[in-house]
């Protein structure tokens, strides 16, 4: 059934296809406030040149601005006061996106737009009425979201895929991400102007300052930074453009190009940039030589001595080419697959699937978009490449058709499934190949290849996935995977996945239906699989008013789901209703009970859930918010499998005291109480307190430290870190982590009392110096 009717989807969805649909039709109400700016000119102006984009409508009915060439590159200070600010085209009228969607904004905003051969240039100035109300914090780059910000989104090849996206605040702190199809569905929602994947890094200048009235900032982002289209001399650009501003304390953003509720999507929705010519044709190439050192110490729990290993200092080299302006080749020499910061904690008592920790090493972010493809599994997951002596990787785009190509070498010693005490010095080789050809707004068909060659084992996964929209509101997608895997014994099993969902987001009415496929011996050594064996059919609908007073929106959503097993056998149904509140200023609550039947260990359990969330983040100074979950769950003891009593915790408090100081506090708790025979016996109770402190000194230098303490494993981390960073590829980190954990859980004959004892020791310094030509 499966089969059948995935391939039926994949049909229809191929019809569709070949139909011309004009996804980007902009609703009759969000036509009157759409616009043209100083020094722009209209779609379908006889005088501009036309392209394939504009023919095709993907322009018809949005704002479009022209910024004139200067010949002066401004002093990126903060201060508006260069010359080529007053030649510079002005955008002054935006609109709500939030809370109000098209209503005018409640602040007046000015941007200024021109441009040279090698950068772009945009200054801004945010008035307030009530300047107390301005959020602006000094803090390390990418860690400015809870302030007022300006956000700037380029879609250089006008294909509603992607887009780049720059950030400022008052003080000049920058941030920069990539903003892809799935990360901007939300489009009108609730959330405002959407980030992307903030693990992007460009190299670009700002700076900011506070006035009497708010703040202005400055802007130069050099299209090197970019990756567009070439162009003959003469010919003019035409990029997707969009300008959002947040007010925090209003919970209020606004943008210069409409963005409509009645449009699901962020990216369909932004304006146009226009008329720049003759842009540098120089190739970006960029050299990073980094110098690692570490020096680790740990005890022994033979001994209980402290035994500390000799500094192991690394140099490494990354190079990266622009073959075209939108094609890019990394190499790496020795990497430094070090990480800074350590992993969200997680509870990790009584999971019946193994948890997924993200990738933070930088080598493996660059690109790292190109080879995500959303679905019930991660195809492509870096950190099961431990150790690489190098590495290479070619990621771009060539007309309609996105590449990319990963390889690394893999040195790490492995630990075989059968022998865990027998270790390898042979090296892994891992290939990752990705293609994707854009069809049309937000909708794409694409293909993956990946391979890791370990001694006489391999595994290898092949797939092709696709994503279609389906008007203003309505999007279908399908993936087909296939795997094949041999062990160190020379067994052979292959696997497959198949799925497929439909999903609509409006303004009141979202819903989405879906069903999968995966095969008992779907098996990737690249990937991450939760789980296997199963079929899954599920589906969702919810409901969304929008009162707009003190109350901005509100509705119910229910879902439900089944699972089988490849035999037949019901192991999951999942039913749930939950409501969602949204209040002005920065309040938020959500509600929900679920009633679910899982099978485990050849039994039936029927659980009731129920969950509350709430958050307040009113207050400039400090922000919260809690979660509690309580309720039936299983004991997952697989020769004594029972139904108990759980009860889970999730506090976190964000304090701003100072605009330099900044400390995020969470709480993260999981308790179990044995509740036959109304013994309520406490089988585990977890605590889990982290709190991460940053304070920057200057505009370079920041300090960290994150603390951390388990109540469970009885354990303590404390790491420091302090940062001097010139910019997003030179820095100098030196950093300190010790651990430690109580007496007897290490070795109960050597310490027999409760008295904390140091495990783990590290010293760590890190140097990296980007020259770019």
């Amino acid at each position: 059934m499966t089969r059948k009717w995935t391939g039926v989807a994949f049909l229809v969805a191929c019809g569709l296809a070949l139909k011309p649909v004009m996804v980007e039709s902009v609703p009759a109400s969000q036509k009157i406030i759409s616009r043209q700016v100083p020094g722009s000119i209209t779609i379908g102006d006889p005088d501009s040149s036309r392209d394939e984009a504009s023919d095709s409508g993907v322009l018809a009915g949005r704002p479009v601005v022209q910024p004139p060439r200067t010949d002066r590159a401004p002093n990126i200070d903060g201060k508006l006061d260069d010359v080529i600010w007053q030649t510079a085209v002005r955008i002054n009228e935006f609109v709500q996106q939030r809370p109000l969607d098209g209503a005018p904004a409640t602040e007046t905003t000015e941007v200024y737009i021109t441009y040279d051969s090698t950068n772009i240039y945009l200054g801004f100035y945010a008035h307030y009425m009530d300047p107390s109300q301005l959020r602006a914090n000094r803090t390390d780059r990418d860690h400015a979201n809870s302030d007022d910000n300006f956000f700037v989104y380029f879609d250089p090849f006008l294909d509603q895929q992607r887009a780049y996206v720059f950030t400022v605040n008052g003080y000049g702190v920058q941030g920069d991400s990539i903003l892809n199809a799935r990360s901007g569905q939300g489009g009108g929602g609730r959330f405002g102007a959407p980030r992307g994947d903030s693990s992007w890094n460009a190299l670009f200048d700002s700076a900011g300052q506070l006035v009497e009235d708010g703040f202005t900032a400055e802007m130069s982002i050099p299209f090197k930074s970019l990756r567009y289209p070439k162009r003959q001399d003469g010919t003019f650009h035409r990029w997707g453009f969009q300008i959002a501003r947040n007010i925090s304390g209003k919970d209020e953003t606004d943008v210069w190009s409409p963005v409509s509720r009645d449009v699901a999507g962020f990216l369909p929705q932004m304006g146009v940039l226009e008329g720049m010519r003759n842009l540098s044709t120089s190739r970006n190439v960029e050299v990073l030589p980094t110098f690692t050192a570490v020096q680790f110490g740990a005890v022994d729990n033979m001994t209980g001595g402290f035994v500390n290993d000799k500094a192991d200092p690394q140099a490494g080299l990354n190079f990266k080419y622009g073959v075209t302006s939108n094609l890019t080749a990394d190499l790496t020499f020795n990497p430094d697959f070090s990480q800074i910061e350590s992993d969200r904690p997680q509870v990790t008592v009584n999971q019946r699937f193994d948890l997924f920790f993200p990738e933070l090493r930088p080598f493996f972010l660059e690109g790292a978009e190109i080879f995500n493809i959303r679905g019930p599994v991660t195809m492509v997951h870096t950190r099961t490449i431990v150790d690489p002596t190098y590495g290479a990787k070619l990621t771009g785009k060539a007309g309609k058709t996105t590449l990319g190509v990963m390889y690394a070498n893999d040195e790490a010693a492995h630990t075989t499934a059968d022998s865990p005490t027998e270790t390898v010095d042979t090296s892994a080789q891992t290939f990752v190949g990705r293609v994707r050809y854009d069809l049309y707004s937000e909708s794409h068909v694409g293909a993956i290849f990946t391979d890791r060659e370990f001694l006489d084992s391999h595994s290898r996964a092949v797939g092709i996935d696709s994503s279609f929209r389906l008007g203003d509101t309505h999007s279908l997608s399908f993936r087909a995977f296939g795997t094949q895997h041999r062990d160190r014994q020379g067994v052979d099993t292959t696997g497959y996945l198949l799925d497929a969902f439909l999903r609509k987001r409006g303004r009141n009415l979202s819903y989405g239906f879906g069903s999968y496929a995966l095969s008992p011996d779907f098996q990737t050594d690249i990937g991450f699989v939760r789980r296997t064996d199963l079929r899954r059919t599920s589906g969702n609908v919810s409901y969304r008013w929008w009162p707009e007073t003190w109350l901005i929106s509100w509705g119910p959503e229910l879902r439900y789901g089944r699972n089988y097993d490849f035999n037949g056998v019901l192991v999951d149904d999942e039913r749930q209703i939950g409501v969602d509140f949204s209040f002005a200023n920065n309040l938020g609550f959500r509600t929900e009970v679920s009633r679910d039947v899982e099978r485990f260990g050849g039994l039936n359990f029927i659980k009731t859930r129920y969950r509350s969330f709430g958050r307040v983040n009113t207050s400039r100074l400090w922000g919260f918010g809690l979660g509690y979950n309580f309720g039936d769950q299983i004991l997952y003891d697989s020769p004594n499998p029972y139904l108990g009593r759980h009860h889970g915790l999730f506090s976190h408090i964000n304090l701003r005291l100072l605009p330099r100081l900044k400390s995020d506090i969470s709480i993260n708790t999981s308790r179990f109480t044995d509740t036959r025979n109304h013994a309520d016996e406490v089988v585990f109770d977890v605590k889990i307190v982290r709190a991460l402190t940053t304070y920057q000194f200057t505009e370079r230098v920041v300090f960290r430290n994150i603390t951390e303490y388990n109540t469970f494993d009885k354990t303590v981390g404390l790491n420091f870190l302090l940062t001097y960073r010139v910019n997003s590829g030179t820095a100098f980190y030196i950093g300190y982590d010790d651990r430690y954990q109580q007496g007897d859980r290490i070795n109960e004959e050597i310490f027999p009392t409760p008295e904390f004892r140091r495990t783990n020791r590290a010293f760590f310094t890190k140097f990296q110096y980007l020259f770019r030509y």
